[in-house]
């Protein structure tokens, strides 16, 4: 996801969720004049849902590109922030999150709420492990892509998937 925070509202910037692994987010908490960038993944775990998320304190009105990936064979997660690791952990991966078919989200949480201030230029999904050595260029998807969303079409009220996908919202 390739964004700018406006430096008022925080929010969600992607909401990803599918039955299979389970549910990811990046989402921002506004903390006066910066923002702590959260990336995390639920999954199911015996009784009760754990969250686990990774960290960065980021600026308003600076453009970032985020990477957060989930590498379910070995537990790593990370996220990086402009090319740069920022933080790791590892989170083994014990049983799918069920999320009932919600939809994933970019730019809001998947009840209609918690809408991201700022501007979202490009977001996608990836089926596979990401790093900045592996991720392609802003104007193109990953070869993996499940979507690509670049937000420069100029009108109307649809983003088109830029994949052969067709998830388009």
């Amino acid at each position: 996801t390739y964004f700018k925070w406006d430096g008022i509202n925080d929010g969600f910037l992607i909401q990803f969720a599918q039955n299979n692994p389970g549910n990811a987010s990046l989402t921002l908490n506004s903390l006066g004049n910066t923002a702590q960038l959260q990336g995390g993944f639920l999954q199911y775990n015996s009784q009760t849902d754990n969250d686990h998320y990774l960290f960065d304190t980021i600026l308003p009105n600076i453009w970032y590109h985020v990477i957060y990936s989930y590498d379910v064979s070995s537990g790593d997660i990370k996220l990086y922030v402009n090319g740069a690791l920022v933080d790791s952990d590892n989170y083994p991966f014990n049983q799918y999150y069920n999320v009932n078919n919600s939809p994933s989200r970019i730019g809001n949480y998947h009840f209609n709420q918690f809408y991201f201030g700022g501007n979202i230029a490009m977001s996608q999904i990836v089926n596979g492990v990401l790093s900045p050595n592996n991720s392609c260029d802003f104007n193109q998807p990953h070869p993996d892509a499940i979507g690509y969303w670049n937000f420069n079409e100029g009108s109307g009220n649809t983003v088109t998937d830029l994949t052969s996908n067709g998830n388009n919202g």
